[in-house]
């Protein structure tokens, strides 16, 4: 953690205001967060409507298309010559069902020879077609004439059937007018029917193979291009960014007041959370000065002859009203807090009342001290265990300090720790080893006694489990730097032979004892090592 911010944290008025602040901070955040949501909800919404308006155009053009194909299918099986008074009568009936086609025709020769609408169209001279379809279909595109009142018109024809279009037609009667709606021709990128402001650079790149959308900022338009199911014409429909404003309006209306409350509430759980730490942090506190907290004692067995040569140290709280607390309950919030050097301040005074004559007449005894990244960085370890050395009159060397990986991050200040405390002949741990930042590189930089290894690679030991041989590395790792090891954590008589087999020579866990208060620690004592432990 940025110790800034754990600086922050550690001030109870400064972390409340922190909280505040960082409440505030997340409002104008989710309010800001709520508008851009806002302006992209209002925006696909009207990419939604572009596209309901551009499908509509779409089936327009297929109904369109069906009518053709349905009128030169019916027309091209009729055997007598296609211009009797019978053959027009029908064309003008078949005229009629085609909403959409404005008349039906025969061709001969780029002329229209008779029509649904003779006044209008018969001896209507064509020219070249503008194109021609694979499967012989011509068309005949933005024709004009006075007789159509100059509106642009086009004629398909099939098997010497042609119908006659309007495409405006196809884009008439939406609704919408604030919709600006054009079709197009793919190849050649020209627009021959629009309806309101199309900017024609918005279709010259597009290649007709999916629908596109995007928006134009020079001009504020939101556009939206498909093409129809022949690939050969698409639909492009456009509408002002201003029409978002009421969208806009809208879902800001309902994200707003969502995001203030959010904000809000995220700042009402950071004060409740740092009112709770700081409730436990006052409580352990004051169990602290009440001395509710004592130590239990793991013994550390030599697997060569089975007889313990040191403890663990460990605390524990016993509250008058929550009972036995748990260490991984207490122990994190200490350390987050920043208070985990009162706890190791703690565990050093305790040590000095329960073991230093127990010590004192065992020289070959020890104890394992655990200490947190905190107190290493504290500069008042040294101070700690001098003071306990002076009391009870034990030896140096009768003292592990165990530190897990985390606590060496800091490289300055662990080496120099280190040092000072192989200068005192002290004995130095690596606790928890492979479960943290584990590197070769810090082993053979630091100048350590002990590797102790995981409980989780003990368990997996004799296991299909992946790390059932992680634990073998950290041993053969262990034994290059020349360090003794201290298995975690054994249980069953199968874990420690494999261990001793190979070449782990002391371990703890309930195999051998659980954590035993100090009554019980020397009454284990007494019946483990009879001959060579002096209570």
């Amino acid at each position: 953690m940025n110790k800034s911010i754990l600086k922050i944290i550690q001030n109870k008025k400064t972390f409340i205001v922190f909280a505040f602040i960082l409440g505030i901070l997340l409002i104008s955040i989710s309010v800001s967060v709520s508008l851009i949501l806002a302006k992209q909800q209002a925006i696909n919404k009207e990419k939604s409507r572009l596209r309901v308006a551009t499908n509509s155009v779409l089936e327009r053009m297929q109904i369109v298309h069906t009518q053709i194909n349905q009128l030169a299918n019916q027309l091209s099986n009729i055997p007598e010559e296609a211009c009797l008074a019978s053959n027009v009568k029908k064309m003008q009936e078949m005229n009629v069902t085609s909403f959409l086609i404005k008349a039906i025709g025969h061709i001969s020769n780029n002329t229209i020879d008779c029509s649904s609408m003779p006044n209008v169209f018969n001896g209507m001279n064509l020219g070249k077609p503008y194109s021609t379809n694979s499967d012989g279909t011509r068309v005949w595109a933005s024709l004009k004439s006075r007789r159509m009142n100059s509106v642009p018109y086009a004629v398909i024809e099939r098997n010497g059937y042609a119908a006659v279009i309007v495409p405006q037609h196809s884009i008439e009667a939406l609704g919408n007018p604030e919709i600006s709606i054009g079709i197009f021709n793919i190849k050649s990128h020209v627009i021959f029917a629009s309806r309101g402001y199309l900017n024609p650079e918005w279709v010259k790149d597009y290649k007709g193979v999916t629908p596109v959308s995007f928006i134009d900022n020079t001009s504020n338009h939101i556009i939206y291009i498909a093409p129809n199911q022949t690939k050969r014409q698409a639909v492009i429909s456009a509408i002002p960014m201003s029409e978002t404003s009421k969208g806009i309006i809208g879902f800001a209306k309902i994200l707003i007041p969502m995001g203030i409350l959010i904000g809000l509430g995220v700042a009402v759980i950071l004060l409740y959370l740092a009112k709770k730490r700081y409730s436990h942090e006052a409580e352990m506190l004051k169990a602290l000065g009440r001395n509710e907290f004592y130590l239990e004692y793991q013994p550390i067995i030599d697997l060569r002859d089975r007889t313990c040569i040191g403890v663990e140290a460990l605390i524990r709280w016993e509250s008058p009203t929550e009972g036995n607390v748990r260490p991984d309950l207490f122990i994190p919030i200490a350390e987050e807090s920043g208070i985990i050097c009162k706890f190791t301040e703690k565990v050093f005074e305790l040590i000095a009342i329960d073991l230093g004559d127990l010590l004192k007449r065992n020289p070959n005894f020890h104890v394992g001290i655990n200490v947190s990244s905190a107190d290493i960085q504290s500069g008042n370890l040294i101070g700690l265990i001098n003071k306990l050395v002076l009391t009870t009159g034990i030896s140096n060397n009768q003292i592990i300090i165990e530190a897990t990986e985390s606590g060496f991050l800091n490289d300055g200040i662990a080496q120099d720790l280190i040092k000072s405390m192989r200068d005192l002949k002290l004995q130095v741990a690596v606790d928890d080893f492979g479960t943290g930042y584990s590197s070769l590189s810090y082993l053979t930089k630091f100048e350590l006694d002990y590797l102790k290894i995981d409980k989780s690679f003990v368990d997996a030991l004799g296991t299909e489990a992946v790390t059932g041989n992680v634990a073998f590395h950290i041993i053969e790792m262990a034994k290059s730097l020349h360090l003794s090891m201290i298995a975690e954590g054994v249980e069953t008589e199968a874990q420690a032979e494999i261990l001793f087999e190979r070449g782990v020579m002391y371990a703890q866990g309930w195999l051998f004892s659980r954590s035993l208060n100090l009554s019980n620690l020397k009454k284990y004592m007494s019946k483990k090592n009879p001959k060579k432990f002096t209570l």
